[in-house]
């Protein structure tokens, strides 16, 4: 797993911008969310070996990109399914206007 590409990821971030997130099964899924003056990132870990969607509520009304890493970037709506392959992890950036 390229863990570099997840290190990157929060490396733009500081020790205190880091947001609680709650999953239904942390033995399958795991989440960390990073706020940083207007922006907001969310990371997403499939710990499974075997492909899982994972649901994300409360994004409001706006639309967020989103990437699994190591893949193309994609928009999406307020509640966002991601489908994410064995060990993947899902990137999702919104900024706010």
């Amino acid at each position: 797993f390229p863990v570099y590409r997840v290190l990157r990821a929060i490396g733009e971030f500081d020790a205190n911008s880091i947001l609680n997130v709650d999953t239904s099964n942390e033995l399958a899924a795991v989440g960390i969310a990073l706020r940083k003056a207007d922006r907001m990132r969310v990371l997403v870990g499939n710990l499974t070996g075997e492909e899982q969607t994972v649901t994300l509520r409360g994004l409001d009304e706006k639309s967020v990109d989103y990437q699994v890493l190591g893949a193309n970037v994609s928009q999406a709506a307020p509640e966002l399914a991601i489908t994410l392959p064995p060990y993947g992890v899902a990137m999702i950036d919104r900024v706010d206007d």
